[in-house]
């Protein structure tokens, strides 16, 4: 049966939180989390190779089995990305675009990867923000064995080796995601965080309630990406149309005056018309749609 794609939905009427359904059982897990040792490495990417393959030789003498990723200076000539979409036979609940191929070398401005590794093999997930040559905001995903390293970037990686994050397939959407690999539970006193929010799951309480239950009072985001069901940022109009891609901008987490984490965080995402918003998710109003995934440092 065709599942409904367009728009965000109250099954039980207004006031009522966006439920989305997908195609598959849910998982018990709603919110994957784990701390580890957190380790910081710097680096030169080398262009001319994938960003994939790039990063992979940064990385390799270091061990990290999950990271966030951030650059300073990052071109692709060419790029290749893809944007959110429907599913063309309405069997998952959302789907990417043809690939998209700019002319030249582009400079992105907004850009955030999730490291770690798929059937063995290093991998990255990443999505980012630039300009067109109309100078027009323009994001998408990255593709990571096509888009082209142009030029020398500094690479800023914060992980751990006590976590790993790998692809596995998920049966509740259909599609394959980044998530904790079962044999790596972490440390309890780690400062690297690493957490994964399935659908449906709240993006704002989300990482509040993770932080909760892992006793973490401050911390700020070292990266996040995914989907969110449409979105709401505060004091702009309410994006219908479910399929996104974010990269969370900045986040903090503190807690308010019972003691409890509290999380402001901003983030900027391109819709299913290309359009990029950027701002402040509205608590409680912001359901992930595939996948989320963000790594914390414990403050």
């Amino acid at each position: 049966m065709a599942l409904d794609t367009r728009t965000r939905v109250r099954p039980n009427g207004p006031g009522t939180p966006v439920h989305i359904s997908h195609p598959g059982p849910a998982e018990p897990d709603r919110i994957q989390c784990a701390r580890g040792t957190l380790k910081r490495v710097s680096a030169t990417l080398t262009p001319g190779k994938t960003i994939c393959e790039s990063i992979a030789d940064a990385l390799a003498p270091h061990g990290l089995r999950a990271a966030a990723l951030r650059f300073d200076g990052l071109t692709f000539a060419p790029l290749r990305y893809v944007r959110p979409s429907y599913c063309p036979d309405g069997t998952r609940i959302a789907f990417y675009t043809k690939t998209y191929a700019p002319p030249g070398t582009v400079r992105v401005e907004t850009v955030a990867a999730t490291w770690g590794n798929k059937d063995g093999m290093p991998f990255i997930h990443m999505h980012g923000v630039w300009s067109d040559a109309e100078g027009t905001h323009v994001g998408g995903h990255i593709l990571p064995y096509e888009a082209i390293v142009a030029r020398p970037a500094r690479l800023r990686a914060v992980g751990t080796s006590e976590v790993a994050f790998g692809v596995f397939h998920d049966h509740e959407t259909g599609f394959d995601l980044f998530g904790l690999a079962p044999d790596t539970p972490g440390t309890a006193e780690g400062t690297f965080v690493a957490l994964r929010l399935r659908p449906n799951v709240d993006l704002v309480k989300g990482i509040e309630d993770a932080c909760r239950a892992k006793g973490i009072r401050s911390a700020r985001i070292l990266s996040g990406i995914g989907s969110t069901a449409g979105v709401d940022l505060n004091g702009q109009p309410t994006v219908m149309k479910l399929p996104t891609e974010h990269v969370i901008t900045g986040g903090s987490i503190e807690p308010d005056s019972h003691g409890n984490p509290r999380l402001e965080v901003t983030t900027e995402l391109v819709d299913v018309d290309g359009i990029v918003h950027r701002g402040t998710p509205t608590r409680g109003e912001n359901p992930v749609l595939i996948c989320f995934e963000l790594f914390l440092e414990v403050t």
